[in-house]
């Protein structure tokens, strides 16, 4: 009898030493209820084929408390290009917020896609990605050409383009009306598109009455570059 009792308390005193042990391994694992990738705070801006390094916050609730590693990189899907790994931290207790970084150069524009999990629960991460601004490495007004001939005093409505060189294929908007100098009376205005990768030409509309024969000066500027268009009045 004596012998039974003993068998039965070593066998009790393992069973509470076993699940002891499960209980610490179901705490040791850091948990969260929700992830809410869309309340996701970014650091900076990307642009298209800029080089990123930046970090994120996403919120979380229901955190457990317990301690997390660094995650693996996380690659973007939609615009490619860019990879989201997990900072090392410890979760808070209830509410709180994971911080991620992220690396790389996005190869277009729009959105780059992470798909993250956290704790037991999954979110897609969505980064925007934005257009850059259209740039250019030369403006070569010499060069410029113009649709038609222009008399003074007589209405003129017509386009001059000019070539550049260096283009980023970036798009651009239509710009601001440019008066004329030394010949007065006109204006040239940039039309929209998009720029060539490499070498190309910008579209202007001239329109307006040139006040006297003579040189019609026009100060363009565009991507970082500057010239002065010149248009002979007859």
């Amino acid at each position: 009898m004596k012998k039974t009792k003993i068998v039965f308390g070593i066998s009790l005193l393992i069973s509470m030493l076993t699940i002891q042990s499960c209980n610490d391994d179901e705490v040791s694992t850091a948990t969260v209820s929700g992830l809410d990738c869309s309340g996701a705070t970014f650091s900076t801006t990307a642009t298209t084929g800029s080089a990123y390094t930046g970090t994120v916050t996403i919120p979380y609730t229901g955190g457990n408390g317990i301690a997390y590693s660094a995650g693996s990189g996380i690659s973007s899907t939609g615009v490619s290009g860019l990879t989201a790994t997990l900072s090392s931290g410890t979760l808070t207790n209830g509410s709180g917020s994971a911080t991620y970084t992220i690396t790389g150069t996005p190869d277009t524009t729009g959105s780059a896609t992470f798909p993250i999990t956290l704790g037991g629960q999954t979110c897609n991460l969505v980064l925007p990605v934005n257009a850059a601004a259209a740039s250019i490495t030369g403006l070569t007004c010499t060069g410029t050409t113009y649709s038609a001939e222009a008399t003074g005093g007589t209405a003129y409505t017509g386009t001059a383009t000019v070539p550049y060189t260096g283009g980023n294929a970036s798009v651009y908007t239509a710009g601001t009306a440019i008066t004329s100098t030394g010949v007065t009376g006109m204006t040239a205005t940039l039309q929209a598109g998009t720029l060539a990768s490499g070498t190309g030409n910008l579209t202007y509309t001239i329109t307006g009455t040139p006040s006297a024969a003579g040189t019609a000066t026009f100060p363009v500027a565009f991507g970082g570059q500057t010239c002065n268009m010149t248009m002979t009045i007859k």
